[in-house]
């Protein structure tokens, strides 16, 4: 009954923090998968404790310059779901969406039978809508981050966060 929870972070403050105490208190508080932004799957499997993960689903992250092979190798590993990230550059606002988006999608799906995630830009209700169409979930979180920064002080905060996500939602769920 409760949403799912994953966490996006990078690997240094988990090293600093402690693997294996990250993990532990990661599940403890509820979290069900972990995406280690900066974890190339080559490099976990070199480290037996990046391996383990605690009972966390461990995304994979595949760029939009990921070739096709290096696709199905990173897929291989992955658990819950596959985040596709949607166009190169740093996170953010985008005014329009890449044209490689359902392209990447499908030849994702050739590797892996898990749901792919889109994001990276993605801010506006028609945005969310398109990538709906051509993946099975959408990630908005810069769009998201900036409401909560612009209404930071205001005390009907989740209820603004809710108006923001919903219609959001909505145009997801209308493909």
């Amino acid at each position: 009954s409760a949403l799912p929870l994953v966490l996006f972070t990078y690997l240094n403050p988990i090293y600093a923090y402690g693997f294996e105490r990250f993990l532990a208190a990661a599940v403890t508080a509820g979290a069900d998968g972990l995406l280690i932004l900066d974890l190339p799957p080559d490099e976990a499997e070199q480290n037996s404790e990046l391996i383990s993960s605690g009972g966390l689903d461990l995304i994979r992250l595949i760029a939009p310059t990921t070739p096709p092979q290096r696709m199905a190798k990173i897929v291989a590993t992955g658990q819950g779901f596959i985040y596709y990230v949607s166009r190169e550059g740093v996170t953010g606002e985008q005014s329009r969406l890449s044209n490689s988006i359902s392209a990447q999608v499908g030849e994702l799906r050739k590797h892996t039978s898990l749901p792919i995630a889109v994001g990276f830009g993605i801010s506006t209700l028609e945005q969310s809508a398109v990538v709906a169409r051509q993946a099975d979930a959408v990630v908005v979180g810069s769009a998201v981050v900036r409401q909560i920064a612009e209404n930071a002080n205001s005390p009907d905060l989740a209820r603004r966060i809710r108006e923001f996500v919903r219609p959001l939602v909505e145009a997801s769920k209308s493909v």
